[in-house]
């Protein structure tokens, strides 16, 4: 992800947070547009466990294919537990919490947030166990 973008997306939220009366509306559809698109890629994390675990499942096997035919430089048995975390820590949690922040994602971002933070207390708890088994139902 380019940082710079990042900054600026993160830039135009908080502009976004509390809009005053010389607010551009263009730029608050933008930014909302950029939080929705995001939380879209990576919806699954913030559903229940079933619909994380399925789909984090799915991209695990879809990594492990793209690096046994040497498209993908490292083995995701080797990152994929720890991953996760940085995953939720530096992406997913900020992004739902932003969402949970805006009244036009009203309870439907408070949701993904407590289920980002449920998804994350759960793969402290049973993740490596899940990367065995997605490595082993390969």
């Amino acid at each position: 992800m380019d940082k710079s973008m990042q900054q600026d997306r993160m830039r135009r939220w908080e502009d976004c947070l509390s809009p005053g009366p010389n607010c551009d509306c263009g730029r608050l559809k933008t930014s909302i547009l950029e939080q929705l698109i995001q939380a879209a890629d990576i919806s699954h994390t913030m559903q229940d466990w079933e619909i994380y675990q399925r789909w984090n499942r799915k991209l695990y096997k879809e990594t492990t294919f793209a690096f046994q035919c040497e498209r993908g430089a490292n083995d995701p048995s080797d990152f994929w537990h720890k991953g996760e975390f940085g995953f939720f820590d530096f992406v997913v949690i900020p992004l739902a919490t932003r969402l949970a922040q805006h009244p036009v994602f009203a309870k439907a971002g408070q949701e993904m947030l407590r289920n980002a933070k449920r998804n994350r207390e759960e793969w402290q708890r049973s993740g490596e166990t899940a990367v065995m088994k997605y490595r082993y139902a390969q």
